[in-house]
């Protein structure tokens, strides 16, 4: 995620709608308002392939960047949500 995040040409759109398609497609579970934190055991293999992407190795910081991402698209979904009840 965060190499294409990395990339810029993630379009916060088709995201989205995306993630909006799966969640209602599954019925599983409601859209998580947050993402968990990865297991510590994830630490040091991703910082091996990061740094074989040449991005950097700081998983808290790729954390921080996806997170930051996932929060916008959450919130342009529950907004949609509110204005699809309200009318």
């Amino acid at each position: 995620m965060i190499l294409l995040l990395e990339t810029g040409q993630l379009e916060p759109e088709g995201v989205t709608a995306a993630v909006a398609a799966t969640f209602k497609h599954r019925n599983t579970h409601p859209i998580p308002e947050r993402l968990i934190d990865p297991p510590a055991s994830w630490k040091k293999p991703y910082a091996v392939l990061a740094a074989s992407c040449h991005i950097d190795v700081d998983i808290d910081a790729a954390v921080d960047c996806i997170r930051d991402y996932y929060r916008r698209v959450v919130t342009v979904i529950a907004a949609t949500r509110s204005d699809a009840e309200s009318r």
